[in-house]
């Protein structure tokens, strides 16, 4: 996994990542964003994993 530094924080953060705000989406605020089924969510999580996150 390649890390890269985030601004002048110092802290280190993965080039990949996964956001799970719209796993769900049944509230007002995520809803907005999207609503990620199940079978779409499991296979984003395959993704990730397979890719190292």
């Amino acid at each position: 996994m390649e890390y890269r530094r985030l601004g002048s924080s110092g802290m280190k953060v993965p080039v990949l990542s996964l956001g799970t705000g719209t796993f769900g989406g049944t509230n007002e605020f995520f809803g907005r964003w999207g609503q990620t089924g199940i079978q779409e969510a499991s296979r984003l999580i395959d993704i990730c994993l397979e890719r190292g996150c």
